[in-house]
C-alpha cells in the first residue's frame, strides 16, 4: 500500500520536488561548512591565546 503525497503535492510534480530537497540539502550542507568553519576560527582563537599568554607568563 503506497502512502499519499505529502500535503500541497499531488505527486505529479516530482522533479520540483527533487529540486526542492536538493536547495534544502544544499543550505544544510552550508550551515554545517559555516558552523565548522566558525568552531575550527574560534578553536584556534583560543588555542592562540592560550598559548601566547602561557609563554609570556614563562
Amino acid at each position: 500500500m503506497a502512502l499519499p503525497p505529502p500535503h500541497g503535492h499531488d505527486g505529479t510534480d516530482g522533479d520540483g520536488r527533487k529540486q526542492d530537497i536538493g536547495d534544502i540539502l544544499h543550505q544544510i550542507m552550508t550551515i554545517t561548512d559555516q558552523s565548522l568553519d566558525e568552531a575550527q576560527a574560534k578553536l584556534v582563537h583560543y588555542y592562540f591565546n592560550t598559548n601566547v599568554y602561557t609563554d609570556i607568563k614563562k
